[in-house]
């Protein structure tokens, strides 16, 4: 049904959020400038249709 993402961090940024090419999940991207990691949480909501 839909989704999102958060890049964790000092100066993270969330460079993309998109559900996969088979829409059964989320895919999330993220970089962080100043580091050389960067977290990502990643929600996706679902339901049976």
């Amino acid at each position: 049904m839909g989704g999102g993402a958060e890049a964790q961090g000092n100066d993270a940024v969330l460079a993309g959020s998109f559900p996969t090419d088979d829409g059964r999940g989320w895919v999330a991207l993220g970089r962080q400038n100043a580091y050389s990691t960067v977290g990502i949480s990643v929600y996706v909501i679902c339901a049976n249709a």
